[in-house]
């Protein structure tokens, strides 16, 4: 496992750098977008000064145009003037002064055109630096876009190629597991079917033949929980009406438990019928009543209770179910509990809190595939040192009630049930 582990670290790495180099994006950005505030800030203050110019222009043409109405009226009154007054000498002398007033407003005139030229190219220029500043900002922009688009695209394939080494991992802890199991039973039936062929008296052939019959039991066993593990399990659903049926489960979960555990049953009547393949859930319901019993080492109570479980809006999470109407069952026990590290693993495979040998590691995985299967789900709530309570949500069932049928119809599931519980208390 040391090379997962390595890469992993090497992702985490590589997940690391992307960060930091896509905060640096970020700040680049921000400078980007500070340049961009200071360059509108002066495009606006030349705005405004080239409004002021143009207010100032048009006053001094409305100016000129006065100055030259009133010259021209003064000119023409003070003519009349003259030519009633004057002689000709001081009329030549004011209209020479009249004439050097008219050059030097054509004078300024031709300076305002100018000043107005000089400020319109000023203008012009600082246009030109700005739609290039914009430019560059949004070459810049393409450019972070495109880096952060690549940086998003590498940390996606990283996290892609990291969760495809974990999915090898636990594959390989699968596979290890079913091989270490299927190999401890089939040494036991080597074993036997050796001594077997060894002359011996009868009593200690029959007791190796009980042995053998047994490993074979428990590899079908463990056939069974990797088939409702991986949702492979051939079930049978059927209308199973929850109260009706709440003391034979009892009865069944009684035959795991020791004489210190207390058995309490909790239904109302008013609980929903749910669909289910019976014998699939008394099989989950004896694998969490012997994960009880463990738990509950100097004895306790457990409680097995239904109840309504509406979902208008579905469920998220691990349960992820669709909007409906299910039947919450639930298996409560007062024992040890378990810290929140282990509750995030409980429904993997081959894995278990119990001592080497105690457990195949497969009863919590049974019952989440099983509930799976079914269209519902399971979870699970548990305090250090307060008691673990496990639920398995169940659609309700919307088919009539069946006709009663006789009793013992089905004598092969009773039989499994009945084989699974004497398992049961051999730690399966």
């Amino acid at each position: 496992m040391a090379q997962p582990d390595h890469h992993e670290k090497h992702f985490q790495e590589l997940i690391t750098r992307l960060e930091q180099e896509l905060e640096q994006s970020r700040v680049s950005v921000e400078d980007a977008q500070a340049e961009i505030a200071v360059l509108a800030d002066q495009n606006n203050r030349l705005k405004s000064r080239l409004a002021a110019a143009e207010t100032a222009r048009a006053e001094a043409e409305a100016r000129e145009l006065r100055v030259r109405d009133e010259a021209a009226k003064s000119m023409d009154l003070v003519a009349r003037s003259l030519r009633q007054a004057l002689d000709e000498q001081e009329i030549q002398a004011v209209l020479e002064e009249s004439s050097a007033l008219a050059e030097e407003l054509r004078a300024a005139n031709e300076a305002l055109m100018a000043a107005n030229d000089v400020l319109e190219q000023r203008v012009s220029d600082r246009t030109v630096a700005l739609d290039e500043a914009n430019a560059k900002l949004e070459r810049l922009n393409a450019h972070l876009r495109a880096q952060v688009e690549a940086e998003t695209a590498a940390r996606a394939k990283a996290q892609a190629e990291l969760f495809q080494m974990q999915k090898l991992d636990a594959i390989g802890q699968l596979t290890g597991g079913i091989a270490h199991d299927f190999n401890n039973l089939l040494t036991v039936i080597t074993s036997g079917l050796q001594l077997l062929a060894q002359p011996r008296d009868q009593a200690h052939r029959d007791r190796l033949l009980s042995r053998i019959q047994e490993a074979a039991w428990r590899g079908a066993n463990l056939t069974q929980r990797l088939l409702a593990f991986a949702c492979r399990q051939p079930l049978h659903p059927e209308r199973l009406d929850v109260p009706a049926h709440m003391n034979g489960m009892g009865a069944l979960l009684g035959h795991a438990l020791r004489e210190n555990i207390e058995l309490r049953l909790d239904a109302a009547s008013a609980v929903w019928p749910i669909e289910t393949d019976i014998a699939a859930l008394e099989l989950a319901l004896l694998n969490l009543a012997v994960n009880a019993r463990d738990a509950m080492p100097d004895g306790g109570t457990l409680i097995l209770s239904a109840r309504n479980e509406p979902l208008p809006n579905g469920a998220s999470g691990r349960l992820e179910l669709p909007p409906g109407d299910y039947v919450r069952i639930s298996l409560i026990d007062n024992g040890t509990g378990m810290p929140p590290e282990l509750m995030e693993r409980v429904f993997e495979p081959f894995f278990s809190t119990k001592p080497d040998g105690k457990g195949t590691g497969l009863g919590l995985a049974q019952v989440y595939g099983f509930a799976r299967q079914s269209g519902g789900g399971a979870m699970l709530e548990s305090t250090l040192g307060e008691g673990t309570a496990v639920h398995i949500l169940l659609p309700r069932s919307r088919r009539p009630q069946p006709r009663p049928r006789a009793a013992n119809t089905c004598p092969d599931d009773r039989g499994i049930s009945w084989w699974a519980a004497e398992d049961s208390r051999r730690g399966g």
